[in-house]
């Protein structure tokens, strides 16, 4: 959420990071707030801005380009500066505005109204603006106005930044801002990185053992290990329990076995006295482009993972063959539940047993086939090490007896 910013520099940064990438819902609903603010103020111009140490981003703007600029020199640099809603009446008569190219040239500036969008604990994070070409002055009831858009477009935010985006235990982006942000922000190629801290079943265990605030510990000391060790631009997110991903551009600044090095020996504590030390594994999407879907290449890394994970490696990157084995293997074991379902395409051969001395068969061996629809003869050797890692096993055992 969009709080305790002002005590956490690198939690504001990644704050305004998610404000001000694109998001078509949430950049949809300030375009209704800034054509609203038009019409009650009968303003022509308006725009919301999202402030970072260098740039301001238009996230909405009514009547006016939405142009990225720098943010000093900038008419909302002024009302940043003073942290109040800043009015000026005439920018002709300003010491700076009237030097101003919007002012000397198009769109002719003349008057410029501008409101902080503020977080609850008063850290600026945007500006509302509002313009006309001609000078002019706002009564006490206009100013009411504009600050009451102000704040509501402020509610607004940390609604939008809370709702859906932020994972509630470590507060980094969550695995659907990840997906947004592969589908708008991710340029040229890229990778996708998941690392791996705790398996599910050791965090299951912990909670049951030592209840949920433990692993909430442990999962914040995470956070806080990795992004200590992992010395990069990329954004982390927190993908599910225990896991993190990061993607990052195309030759990568660091290799695999570089960052796994770097991860060698990470501890996070479940208390004050009890440190744990994390077996990491790492799964590599490969290169990816824009050509793929963001779940496909979030689907790629966690193959990737889980192949390291069960092959013990510290790392892996994604193979297409190896996943193209994978899911025939995970058809099969679909198409076997319905076969059984069914009870078509299985039979039994019986195989005797002789006795070596008298040639008398003296029994048989049941051995199972299976007659696949699509790829005929599929041997027993194929399925059957799949069917025995899952439930299957019963069912298909109790159809054999």
């Amino acid at each position: 959420m969009l709080n305790d910013l002002s005590s956490d520099e690198s939690k504001r940064r990644a704050a305004i990071d998610l404000l001000k990438n694109a998001d078509e819902g949430r950049d949809e609903a300030l375009k209704k707030y800034t054509r609203l603010l038009c019409q009650l103020l009968k303003m022509p111009m308006s725009f919301v801005s999202i402030l970072d140490d260098e740039k301001q981003y238009i996230k909405s703007a009514q009547n006016i380009a939405p142009t990225d600029t720098s943010l000093a020199g900038a008419f909302c640099e002024q009302t940043l500066k003073r942290g109040e809603t800043f009015l000026c009446p005439d920018t002709h008569l300003h010491p700076i505005f009237h030097r101003d190219r919007a002012v000397t040239e198009a769109p002719f500036i003349r008057f410029y109204a501008g409101c902080p969008l503020r977080t609850r604990d008063g850290v600026t994070v945007g500006i509302l603006s509002i313009l006309d070409t001609q000078p002019r002055a706002l009564s006490d009831e206009q100013i009411a106005i504009f600050k009451a858009l102000a704040e509501l477009i402020s509610d607004f935010l940390a609604s939008w930044h809370s709702v859906g985006y932020i994972d509630v235990v470590t507060l980094l982006p969550n695995r659907q801002r990840l997906l947004k942000d592969i589908e708008v922000s991710a340029e040229g190629t890229f990778r996708l990185i998941i690392i791996d801290c705790i398996d599910m079943p050791f965090a299951y265990e912990m909670a049951r053992s030592l209840g949920m605030l433990a692993v909430e510990n442990l999962l914040r000391d995470m956070t806080v290990a990795l992004q200590a060790r992992l010395p990069m631009a990329s954004k982390l997110y927190a993908v599910a329990v225990g896991r993190f991903a990061f993607f990052t551009p195309e030759p990568m600044a660091l290799s695999l076995e570089s960052i796994a090095l770097r991860l060698q020996g990470t501890q996070a504590r479940i208390g004050p006295d009890v440190p744990l030390d994390l077996n990491i594994h790492m799964g590599d999407s490969g290169i990816c482009d824009s050509a793929l879907t963001p779940n496909e290449i979030l689907r790629r890394a966690v193959s990737a993972l889980h192949e390291a994970i069960s092959q013990g490696h510290r790392f892996t990157t994604y193979n297409d063959a190896l996943d193209i084995r994978k899911k025939r293997d995970f058809s099969l074991l679909t198409e076997l539940r319905q076969t059984l379902q069914g009870n078509q395409g299985l039979y039994l051969v019986f195989q005797p047993k002789i006795s070596l001395t008298t040639g008398a068969v003296t029994g048989a061996e049941a051995l199972i086939r299976w007659k696949h629809p699509i790829n005929g003869e599929v041997l027993p050797g194929e399925f059957i090490p799949l069917v025995e890692k899952t439930s299957l096993m019963r069912e298909l055992s109790a159809w054999v007896i």
